[in-house]
């Protein structure tokens, strides 16, 4: 297998459509968005519609979403070639991950369906026609006619795969964002409803110490007489132990 120098491309322009000198480095080609893409509900916001961009129109892959992206271009692969796509670094960076196959078959003859997922923290914008993905070219040591690419290319985004992504799917940003939301929503609630709480909290202890005092007067009022008989007796039980002693008298002179 020999990957494809640039001098390489240059020859053959035939794999890619309105090719453009452009858009060749030292051993690539830059693909481009196209005009139509996809991406999932974030946060309760529907989302069941392909979208068709206008030339130049941007729109944003919001933190933890998916979603589709066409190419502007079609690729037309000899069956004794076979391609490798990826992401362009900026947007590597920024957090975009190529989550879908990263070849393209001899014999592929369509445009390139990419489906691409969010991982940064911040949403990453896209524009009609900019520059996101490459593709590398490299020569098989042999043709397999039994093994090329006989299906129909895509040219775009179907209405089934749409479908499987239609549900939404909350991204830790927008969890955060719930969860903040509750607990603002507590602490508006609790504060709407001190002057209540504190009101309550008064009578249950106005009524405990009322309840205490009537039980503690209760107490005394069955044990005090008990208690005073008890307090005559044992004084006369002390008197017997403890006679009185007798005065000494003084002597006369």
């Amino acid at each position: 297998m020999a990957f494809w120098s640039g001098e390489t491309l240059s020859a053959n322009t035939g794999v890619v459509s309105n090719f453009d000198q452009s858009q060749v480095d030292c051993n690539s080609y830059t693909i481009r968005m196209g005009d139509e893409y996809y991406i999932t509900a974030d946060n309760g916001k529907s989302s069941t519609v392909k979208k068709i961009l206008k030339p130049s129109e941007t729109f944003e892959i919001p933190a933890g979403q998916f979603g589709y992206l066409l190419s502007k271009e079609e690729i037309s692969i000899p069956p004794q070639v076979m391609g490798f796509l990826s992401i362009r670094t900026g947007f590597k960076f920024q957090g975009l991950i190529n989550v879908s196959g990263f070849n393209v078959d001899p014999g592929y003859k369509g445009k390139l369906l990419f489906s691409v997922y969010n991982a940064g923290a911040l949403p990453v914008g896209i524009s009609e026609s900019e520059p996101i993905f490459k593709i590398w070219f490299a020569s098989l040591d042999n043709q397999f006619s039994s093994y090329v690419f006989k299906k129909k290319g895509i040219y775009n985004i179907d209405n089934a795969l749409v479908r499987g992504m239609s549900a939404e799917i909350l991204s830790l940003r927008s969890l955060s964002e719930k969860i903040e939301e509750i607990e603002n929503d507590v602490k508006t609630r609790f504060t709407e409803q001190k002057p209540i709480i504190d009101y309550l909290s008064l009578v249950f202890r106005t009524i405990t110490i009322g309840v205490l005092g009537v039980l503690i007067a209760g107490l005394l009022t069955v044990s005090l007489p008990s208690l005073w008989s008890g307090g005559w007796k044992l004084a006369e039980i002390l008197k017997l132990y403890n006679p009185p002693q007798p005065q000494p008298q003084k002597a006369t002179p």
